[in-house]
């Protein structure tokens, strides 16, 4: 199933029966951003705890933070602010995942997505920055970037929490 358009940013998900017990729903899961996908390659996916996980974690109800001063940054300084915020290099320091989309699997394929919001006193209409960075060599480097429309993101979060709630919540 898919929710969103892979063009901007999309959602693939599809549940495979076979590899389910009475426990978990296990399928395939991507994230799409101008066209490519996330993780790049086949993965099984627990759906039932990566959907649990995205609507109960550090980001609830997957809607991203409100910040207008991160939001205006260049792509260059925000994911750097974004993984400092995230991933602190001080250990007396907590980390902040309060920007950070919880997506374990595709976490464990090395990719990390952000998400910061800005309000419309910045911008007409309200809007939303996903980034992605993929770790490598012990850094997490920028990969891609998208801007879309608060309602576009919140109409995709809707129907796939619609979807998680009617055919893999347990």
């Amino acid at each position: 199933m898919l929710f969103g358009t892979p063009d901007k940013f999309a959602f693939l998900i599809e549940r495979v029966p076979e590899w389910e017990d009475v426990s978990y729903v296990n399928g395939i899961m991507y994230v799409c951003l101008n066209w490519k996908m996330y993780p790049d390659t086949l993965r099984t996916t627990t759906l039932s705890t990566d959907l649990h996980f995205l609507f109960n974690s550090t980001m609830p109800n997957f809607q991203p933070k409100v910040n207008d001063d991160l939001y205006r940054m260049s792509t260059a300084d925000l994911f750097k602010t974004l993984c400092e915020i995230t991933f602190p290099e001080d250990y007396d320091i907590d980390n902040d995942y309060s920007y950070q989309v919880p997506l374990q699997e595709i976490e464990d394929s090395r990719y990390y997505f952000f998400a910061v919001a800005c309000d419309n006193k910045v911008r007409l209409p309200l809007a939303v920055r996903i980034l992605v960075g993929k770790y490598v060599n012990e850094e997490i480097v920028f990969d891609n970037e998208i801007e879309i429309s608060i309602s576009e993101f919140e109409n995709i979060r809707d129907n796939l929490f619609e979807y998680y709630e009617n055919e893999i919540k347990r």
